[in-house]
């Protein structure tokens, strides 16, 4: 063990009672955030909003829980005002837009940021919600509850929480395989649009081999603009399995 001589003036920041209470509660509560945004995400929350939003040609529409909860497939009579907390504190974050109307009782009305670009569908139908849902999902979660066991004893958390590998686990459950799949790729076409419109390594370029390229987003976008480009797309057999066939692969 070694010591050293501690600027208290730069190593340690000095924080008020409040904000020492403010750090205290938010850490109480981090988990609060993500499972919120995760039930938003799959109740396509954001999507309903900013069509609401783009449906106005001259003014932005703000939609309040009800608004949004009528476009719902639920019978479930306090849905708006669950929906109402959680956009709430979405809001907080600046992940909603939130506006208060007080008449007879207090409405609060929901509309876009800039965050809904990211957690939207683009024109491409990428987003990177998925990739959100993919880390919030439970295969993830559970593997998170063997972190203190992996540390004392060695492993790894995933194997542990599901007694086989990640991807053993990937091509045994459809449903995470179908997860796993759409947000690889949506995060690699809506991260891969922007460098190949300033990169030009792939123009000189006449087969690409993707090891490990999932479903073939990545080839597919290069190979869109750069169509003499003979692609391969080299992965695991269910991978494979579900990629669509793409021109010029």
């Amino acid at each position: 063990m070694v010591s050293y001589e501690l600027d208290m003036d730069v190593a340690v920041p000095q924080l008020s009672r409040d904000e020492e209470l403010y750090v205290q509660i938010a850490m109480v509560g981090t988990l609060i955030l993500p499972l919120t945004l995760k039930a938003v995400l799959e109740l396509n929350i954001l999507e309903i909003i900013k069509m609401g939003s783009a449906s106005a040609s001259t003014q932005l529409v703000m939609m309040t829980a009800e608004d949004i909860t009528a476009q719902l497939p639920t019978n479930n009579p306090q849905a708006a005002a669950m929906l109402d907390r959680m956009l709430a504190l979405l809001a907080s974050f600046n992940i909603a837009s939130c506006v208060i109307e007080k008449k007879e009782k207090v409405i609060r009305r929901y509309g876009p940021t800039p965050f809904f670009k990211l957690l939207t569908k683009d024109e491409d139908g990428a987003t990177v919600a998925t990739l959100s849902l993919l880390g919030m999902d439970q295969a993830f979660v559970s593997a998170g509850q063997h972190l203190k066991e992996v540390v004392l004893e060695g492993g790894i958390a995933f194997e542990k929480a599901h007694g086989m590998k990640a991807f053993e686990y990937i091509g045994t459950y459809p449903s995470f395989r179908r997860l796993f799949d759409k947000a690889m790729m949506d995060n690699s076409t809506f991260f891969l649009k922007k460098m190949i419109e300033t990169y030009q390594g792939f123009k000189d370029v006449h087969v690409l081999v993707d090891v490990g390229g999932g479903v073939g987003a990545v080839l597919g976008t290069i190979i869109s603009k750069y169509t003499h480009i003979k692609g391969i797309n080299l992965d695991l057999s269910h991978a494979i399995a579900t990629a669509p066939p793409l021109p010029g692969s």
